[in-house]
């Protein structure tokens, strides 16, 4: 028989798991083709948040121009970050899939070794697999990704696409997706049939181990070829922000080692305590503690995925529930402040700063003006901006502590005033050092100035022209204090946590299409692991018929295997606590300049919905299992 038609006639017995392996390939190509179609059209989202911003006059024509470089720069990393992080979990996720399925027929596999199999026909089984999946997967999830986005464009935020089903710019996406699916289809089916056909057949069999001399790792090649081809086709589709690439492979690289190594310690500890320990076996819970860890490997790679999904799920949930915290720290942490008291002259401060002193508040104290370049000493330049003049600070703040005799200017105003670092200049009626640049970027600041500098410094003079402002760093229910407190006065209380909410409320489109983004993320996650979960069971019938054949019902039968798996969950979710704190300071420090550890209750909850879900995983499995009569061309039994 032809070994094409013996393949094809293999799947024909395994329609169930054919099935399942092309609804997973286009559940991750649906994933995988919206994400790219959201990347591509990132710019059309930037515009029309803006133009919401300008109709509402919340933002004038010139600010959406600089908001060119504002939002929607940060909002492009966002969806580059989002992009690249589905393509490494559809890679993962499926290769880890096809690893599966291959280790649940190894005893099949060894028989048709025996028979005469060789390495060609593990390679013409990886080119059937590589191109069923991902063509049938690529077409299917596809279109299902194009439905996706446009529901996402218009439903969430009200935008009519210009990208139609059969475009160019679809076809394109189409081929990405599909070129994709096909490598990591046919990689992951080589590769992981290749670690099972250079096994010692007696280790398929019957589980002993083999000298490692003996054992052959071509393997390994084929893995840096793989990778080597992924890395160069992400390189050219994200050409714009290629170094995120190799940010992000460090990270993921450093993560998963960390996951690995702890989750393999854990286990090896478990292994020796079950040897060393010499109790009865009299409850279910004993059995399955005694056969976790049996396979270290596979035990890593099963708690890696929860820990995947768990991680995606923290930042998810992060984005969602404290988006606007998240904004008000970096605020915090990049400005210096988070909130002002503003008053419109300098003659009516006192009382004010009396009633700061008098309920313990800490604040710097300044002037702000908008002012002519004409208005300096030798500047001529047709343009304004905005300054700050410092008279005393009683909380220490370093973001505006400026040294006697020197002030600080940003670019703009250095350029105009053809300013150079460390020279002396009189453009404000007395010789300064120019010390320090302002790098703030202030496009959505409570105050905007292009220079700082001391009371004592500033020789133009001021009067009521100017306005009072005080700069207070204060924690958000400090906030609605002063508030409180201010009420009644003749003075207008700003503060970050406005601001913050305001920006979210506008741009909450957006961040429901990233949500949206992360929740499909998650989905593919559970699906994956789905997969993986009843593909080892698959594996391990013949334990389950076993005991069985001992005396235990199916019920108790399968208990043991389902408390084993939650052992897992339990160790891969309190494993995540420390992982993610760790890599969401990476990622909020990356992002935002700001040191932000995720919320310790939302990983709780994640811990207990990930413990949850491997438990359903497991039952759902089964019960497929079950359905299916046809499990093997071989039977084990």
């Amino acid at each position: 028989m032809n070994k094409l038609i013996f393949f094809l006639k293999f799947y024909r017995t395994q329609k169930m798991r054919f099935f399942l392996l092309v609804f997973i390939f286009a559940f991750a190509g649906a994933i995988l083709s919206c994400t790219l179609l959201i990347y591509g059209n990132n710019k059309e989202y930037y515009q029309a948040q803006m133009k919401e911003l300008t109709e509402n006059h919340i933002m004038s024509e010139n600010a959406m121009e600089e908001g060119e470089y504002t939002i929607y720069e940060p909002m492009e990393k966002i969806l580059t970050v989002f992009s690249l992080c589905s393509i490494l979990i559809v890679i993962w996720g499926c290769t880890s899939i096809l690893f599966f399925q291959n280790i649940s027929m190894q005893k099949s596999h060894a028989m048709l070794q025996i028979f005469g199999m060789q390495k060609k026909d593990v390679f013409c089984r990886a080119w059937v697999e590589g191109t069923s999946f991902g063509i049938l997967g690529g077409i299917i999830g596809d279109a299902g990704g194009y439905f996706l986005f446009r529901h996402l464009s218009k439903k969430l935020c009200n935008i009519e696409t210009q990208v139609h089903l059969f475009s160019m710019e679809t076809f394109k996406v189409l081929l990405v997706v599909i070129i994709f699916l096909v490598l990591i289809s046919f990689f992951g089916s080589f590769i992981s049939g290749l670690v099972i056909y250079e096994k010692p057949i007696v280790v398929l069999l019957y589980g002993r181990k083999a000298e490692k001399s003996k054992e052959k790792v071509t393997y390994r090649f084929f893995i840096i070829l793989e990778f080597g081809l992924l890395y160069l086709l992400a390189s050219i589709l994200f050409y714009r922000n290629q170094s995120y690439i190799n940010i992000i492979l460090i990270i993921c690289g450093i993560v998963l080692s960390f996951l690995f190594v702890v989750f393999y310690l854990m286990f090896k500890i478990q292994t020796k305590r079950r040897y060393s320990e010499k109790k009865k076996l009299n409850k279910i819970s004993g059995i399955s503690y005694r056969f976790l860890c049996t396979r270290n490997k596979r035990d890593a790679l099963l708690a890696a995925t929860i820990s995947i999904g768990a991680i995606i799920i923290c930042f998810v949930l992060n984005i969602i529930f404290n988006s606007s915290k998240i904004l008000r720290d970096s605020y915090r942490d990049n400005m210096g402040y988070s909130t002002t008291v503003w008053l419109d002259s300098i003659s009516s401060n006192k009382k004010i700063q009396d009633i700061l002193d008098k309920n313990g508040y800490f604040y710097t104290k300044g002037y702000s003006k908008r002012m002519n370049y004409s208005d300096l000493n030798g500047i001529s330049a047709d343009d304004f901006f905005f300054a700050l003049v410092l008279e005393s600070q009683t909380d220490g703040n370093n973001h505006f502590k400026v040294l006697e005799g020197s002030f600080a200017a940003e670019n703009k105003f250095v350029s105009l005033c053809n300013l150079e670092l460390g020279t002396m200049s009189d453009i404000f009626g007395k010789d300064l050092l120019y010390a320090e640049n302002i790098k703030e970027n202030q496009w959505l600041s409570l105050i905007m100035y292009n220079i700082k500098v001391n009371k004592e410094d500033w020789n133009l003079g001021l009067d009521d022209t100017w306005s009072t402002v005080f700069l207070l760093d204060l924690s958000e229910s400090a906030e609605k204090d002063l508030i409180s407190l201010l009420k009644n006065e003749a003075c207008s209380v700003e503060t970050a946590s406005q601001l913050t909410d305001m920006i979210i409320e506008l741009l909450s489109e957006y961040l429901s299409v990233i949500a949206v983004a992360g929740m499909m993320l998650i989905l593919v996650t559970g699906a994956f692991f789905y997969s993986m979960v009843r593909s080892d069971l698959l594996s391990r019938k013949r334990e389950l018929y076993l005991y069985q054949i001992y005396g235990a019902s199916r019920r108790k039968a399968f208990w043991v295997v389902y408390l084993e798996y939650l052992l897992i969950a339990w160790i891969a979710s309190f494993s995540v606590i420390l992982v993610v704190m760790v890599l969401g300071d990476a990622v909020f420090s990356l992002m935002l300049n700001k040191h932000y550890p995720l919320s310790i209750p939302v990983v709780l909850i994640t811990s207990f919905v990930s413990t949850l879900f491997v438990l359903i995983c497991c039952i759902i499995a089964q019960l497929m299992n079950f359905m299916s009569t046809k499990m093997e061309i071989i039977r084990d039994e």
